[in-house]
C-alpha cells in the first residue's frame, strides 16, 4: 500500500477551491418584487404599467392586478430605486424600494383621476359612402348619427 504524495493533496486542495470559486456566483440570486395594483375602491386594475425606471424594466398588470418584476442578480447592488405604476383614469403611484436579493411584496393603491378622459371616437367611411350614413357605434343612442359638418376630413389607410 502505498501513502499519497504531497503533490496529490494539492491537486485535490487546488480541486476543491476551484469548486469553491465556481459555487460563490450561483449563490447570488435575483430580486424579485411582486405586488397587486388596486384602485380606491379595492378592484384590481388589469393591464397597469409597472416600472423600475432606473433599470428600464417595466411589465403590465395581470387581469387580476398581480405583477412580478424579476431582476437579474448582476443588476442588484442593495441600491434604491423607484417603482412607478400608472394606467388611464388613475392617479400615477411611486414608491422608493431597496433593492436585494429574494422576494419582496409592494402593493399599490391608485386613486381616482376626477380629470378623466372622455372617449374619443374617430369616424372613417370609404370613398363615395354619405356622410349621413356614417354611424358611430361607441356614441350614445341619442347621438349616433354624424351630420355632414362634423366630418372635417376623410380617413385612407397607411400605406406600409
Amino acid at each position: 500500500m502505498t501513502l499519497p504524495r504531497r503533490q496529490d493533496w494539492f491537486g485535490v486542495a487546488l480541486l476543491a477551491c476551484g469548486w469553491l470559486a465556481l459555487a460563490g456566483p450561483a449563490l447570488a440570486q435575483d430580486a424579485v418584487i411582486r405586488g397587486r395594483v388596486v384602485n380606491d375602491r379595492g378592484e384590481a386594475l388589469p393591464v397597469a404599467t409597472v416600472q423600475v425606471p432606473e433599470l428600464n424594466i417595466g411589465v403590465f398588470t395581470s387581469n387580476d392586478g398581480r405583477y412580478t418584476i424579476l431582476v437579474p442578480a448582476a443588476r442588484v447592488s442593495g441600491q434604491v430605486v423607484t417603482l412607478r405604476v400608472r394606467t388611464i383614469g388613475h392617479k400615477p403611484g411611486a414608491r422608493q424600494v431597496t433593492l436585494r436579493a429574494g422576494e419582496q411584496t409592494v402593493d399599490f393603491t391608485l386613486g381616482t383621476d376626477v380629470n378623466l378622459l372622455e372617449a374619443v371616437v374617430v369616424t372613417c367611411a370609404p370613398s363615395g359612402t354619405s356622410p349621413e350614413r356614417v354611424r358611430s357605434r361607441s356614441a350614445p343612442a341619442s347621438r349616433r348619427w354624424t351630420s355632414r359638418s362634423a366630418l372635417t376630413s376623410t380617413c385612407s389607410r397607411p400605406s406600409w
